[in-house]
């Protein structure tokens, strides 16, 4: 039984000691994306709170007048609103998920 060399067969041909050769991992990968995640977690945060904000916004109140003299109100919801507020949560979300690949990435080691 054959078994397939470790090269192209017209490629070049390396020794059994730099084929056995131990290879130290090189240093960290790009260390400058762990700044670039911590602020997108900061610009997440601050989306969250902008997103309650706007939802806290979404209700309105109006007063009805009514001839018992009885104050009555009726509670309406804006929908330009409450959309924005989920869209600025899901650019949130998004964010923090691209944190957590620029984190990976600037903690990782290279193997070769």
């Amino acid at each position: 039984m054959t078994v397939p060399e470790p090269w192209p067969a017209d490629g070049p041909r390396l020794s059994e000691e730099e084929l056995e050769r131990p290879r130290t991992p090189a240093p960290l990968h790009q260390p400058w994306r762990g700044v670039v995640a911590a602020a997108e977690v900061v610009v997440a945060v601050l989306l969250v709170l902008l997103a309650w904000w706007v939802w806290g916004k979404a209700a309105v109140s109006i007063p009805l007048p009514v001839d018992s003299g009885v104050a009555d109100a009726s509670t309406r919801l804006i929908g330009s609103r409450i959309g924005m507020a989920v869209a600025v949560a899901t650019l949130a979300g998004l964010l923090v998920l691209d944190a957590g690949r620029h984190a990976v990435l600037a903690v990782r080691t290279r193997t070769s």
